[in-house]
């Protein structure tokens, strides 16, 4: 047997090995050499003498002992020693003469995208992140990829949970969906089973679906998954696998911030830094990080994330929400019992605290004096819709409408048939808006926004917005006001504001999610 080692690094770090038998001809295989890793993985199953190459046998053995060095530019190999034992083995006298190596570059490998995040019927916005990047993944490969989140059972349907038919037949559409539900419990482990499912999961589809890139959202606890079923497809599997971390929402405030005295705000950021890539959702959020990372990590690992930390923002289909739906509006109006002739001030997204919706509420009944035809829509559900409802009843303003979860279409007719869009969010100890994606949604569907400047509101909604100071319904009910006699400045904030919106397109910010990973593989 006579044998070749050809060293040709792809853009992957794939190495194919090219080994040339006189008697059978060439045989390729591919090594992961990331991190100058040894584990060698065929391409087919292929057998020398009997001894099968997938089996991890000592001319595999031999080869990987090569790779390195041949990888390094050195051609003093230390194969020879290795020669010995792999003939008293098979008893097969083989002649092994290492004669040349060469640098070629082969084609890049395409992406397999394995997205770890939660998923609709969730109500988040890195739920819709994850489904808008598939859906692009879908229309730029020509081919589902993989989405790994929870089980319906796991979200609280009270809260951040709509399980509209449409949408859920476009999230499952949009990817091949693996869903974890609740695991058996083991009562000598108190945590972890379910992200000890989640690992497992993402090993099985690393060897069975050849998954080459996994994207998460939140670093709470998605990192830690996509890291370790990584380590087990580099290390076992001598795979190259990109692993691409997104910080969103409350990554900065709640799992970081909030923990620097007890050691997992390093945590977090240790797992941030062992992905390929480190991605922001904003630059509000980008330089939270950095600024935790200079508290919390050592001078040069926090320098590190600075110099790797890249903005992404979350992609959006703004072309649907600027697409007018006439009968999806009427339709709308008929249900919820809204005149044509009224004046119709809305907000939508998810109804929790930090939204500040009871500030708007009390901002409403201010405006209501003056603008009686104003008509107060408040979309959306969430853990404090009760204690709203309650607050509007206990004031009094009529023409305060609770519309729940409702369908995209709805969502999207609610904010086209509004005058005025409001979101004043506002930072609580637990949260704050890191980029807020309702914010653009409102921008691509042509309505004017009020919202208040906190954390990366002002990314989302742009320079042509008003804004208020949060948590001051007085200032916001003025606002209001004022924006609704002024005919000119509204049509001019509803055209910038769908300009504004193009730049999140959720194609555009996959294909710079693609170029990363290029780039990256």
């Amino acid at each position: 047997m006579r044998i070749a080692i050809q060293n040709r690094p792809s853009r992957a770090y794939i190495l194919p090995l090219r080994l040339y038998d006189v008697q059978t001809g060439p045989k390729t295989y591919y090594p992961n050499i990331a991190g100058f890793g040894s584990i060698l993985r065929s391409e087919t199953s292929l057998c020398y003498n009997g001894l099968s190459h997938d089996s991890g046998d000592p001319i595999q053995r031999l080869c990987t002992a090569a790779m390195v060095p041949a990888f390094l530019g050195v051609r003093a190999l230390s194969a020879r020693s290795k020669l010995a034992k792999y003939a008293s083995d098979v008893e097969v006298p083989v002649a092994i003469q290492v004669w040349s190596y060469e640098r070629q570059t082969i084609g890049r490998e395409e992406p397999n995208v394995l997205t770890i995040s939660k998923y609709p019927p969730y109500m988040s916005g890195h739920s819709f992140e994850s489904m808008q990047q598939n859906r692009a993944l879908l229309e730029r490969t020509g081919r589902k990829h993989h989405e790994l989140t929870y089980d319906v059972n796991v979200y609280d349907r009270e809260s951040n949970f709509n399980d509209d038919p449409d949408l859920m037949e476009q999230c499952e559409n949009a990817a091949v969906v693996h869903r974890i539900g609740p695991q058996e419990p083991n009562v000598k482990v108190f945590d972890g089973i379910l992200i000890h499912a989640f690992i497992g999961k993402a090993i099985t589809l690393i060897e069975h679906e050849g998954i080459n890139v996994i994207s998460t959202f939140y670093i709470m606890p998605h990192a830690s998954i996509a890291n370790r079923a990584r380590d087990y497809g580099q290390d076992l599997l001598g795979r190259r696998i990109v692993v691409a971390h997104k910080a969103v929402g409350s990554d900065v405030l709640n799992s970081i911030a909030n923990h620097y005295a007890d050691g997992q705000g390093q945590l977090l950021l240790m797992e941030y830094l062992k992905g390929d890539l480190q991605l922001a959702v904003s630059q509000y959020t980008r330089d939270e990080l950095i600024r935790h990372a200079r508290h919390l990590l050592p001078e040069c690992e926090a320098e590190r994330l600075e110099e790797q930390t890249r903005v992404l923002y979350a992609p959006l289909d703004d072309g649907y929400f600027a697409t007018h739906d006439a009968e999806c509006i009427e339709d709308l109006r008929s249900i919820l019992g809204i005149p044509s002739c009224a004046r119709v001030i809305s907000y939508f997204g998810r109804v929790f605290p930090e939204k500040g919706i009871d500030d708007l509420i009390v901002a409403f009944g201010i405006v209501k004096d003056h603008v009686p035809d104003a008509v107060l829509l408040i979309g959306g559900q969430g853990l404090d819709l009760p204690r709203l409802r309650e607050l509007a009843q206990q004031q009094g303003t009529p023409d305060v409408i609770f519309t729940g979860g409702v369908s995209d279409k709805h969502k999207r007719a609610l904010m086209q048939m509004s005058e005025i869009g409001v979101i004043p969010t506002r930072p609580i100890n637990t949260f704050v808006e890191t980029l807020c994606i309702s914010a653009v949604e409102y921008l691509a569907a042509g309505t004017p926004l009020i919202t208040t400047p906190i954390g990366g509101v002002k990314e989302a909604a742009g320079e042509h917005s008003m804004y208020t100071e949060p948590q001051n319904p007085r200032e916001l009910a003025l606002a209001m006001e004022h924006l609704l006699d002024e005919d000119a400045r509204k049509a001019e904030m509803a055209s910038k504001g769908q300009m504004h919106a193009t730049q999140f397109n959720h194609r555009k910010i996959t294909d710079q999610f693609l170029e990363l990973v290029d780039q990256t593989l």
